[in-house]
């Protein structure tokens, strides 16, 4: 974190304010600056919370989202980092704490690396954050597998408009591929 800390002494200043603030003073190397301290801020999270510190994990996971929120118009991909405060909670088991997150509108926050639907919705019984970050497929044998080896179950079902819903904001996502819209079709 020292290299970040020279960073943001160097370029700091001339990088405070608004994407139309920064972009146009010739001193910010905007893309370096937003994508490179986004990185470590984010890995300081993941750091912390490999050693079990919980609070310095969701603490620097938070910090990491407000300065993403600035970069992110100028960078597309560095959503990517601004689900570290959920991803954090969860690892943590901080639920009071997720609920406790902005009051949110339902929908679809692609650039923020989620869905989000209220509680009481879809047999979803509390507000529930789909995240769309790095899916992963799995198949059918697999998740029978899974399915009765008692380590998932159905609980309900979405109804269609959701789902369509959730699948169009992963489609906005910077995780979605071809390959991805081949499994929908």
């Amino acid at each position: 974190m020292k290299a970040a800390a020279v960073d943001v002494r160097q370029y700091g200043p001339a990088c405070e304010g608004s994407f139309e603030e920064y972009w146009k003073n010739p001193d910010c190397p905007a893309v370096y600056f937003g994508h490179y301290l986004s990185h470590n801020l984010f890995f300081r999270s993941v750091s912390a919370a490999f050693l079990g510190s919980s609070k310095e994990a969701i603490d620097a996971a938070r910090k990491t989202r407000g300065y993403v929120e600035r970069f992110v118009v100028n960078e597309p991909g560095l959503q990517r980092y601004m689900t570290g405060t959920f991803m954090m909670l969860v690892a943590h088991q901080q639920w009071d704490d997720i609920m406790k997150e902005k009051d949110i509108p339902e929908g679809c926050y692609a650039q923020k690396g989620y869905y989000f639907l209220p509680g009481k919705r879809d047999n979803f019984p509390v507000d529930t954050w789909i995240l769309l970050y790095e899916p992963y497929e799995i198949s059918a044998p697999e998740f029978l597998k899974a399915h009765f080896g008692g380590h998932c179950e159905l609980k309900g079902c979405l109804r269609p408009e959701t789902l369509s819903a959730i699948i169009n904001c992963f489609r906005k996502s910077e995780d979605f591929s071809e390959h991805h819209e081949s499994l929908l079709q």
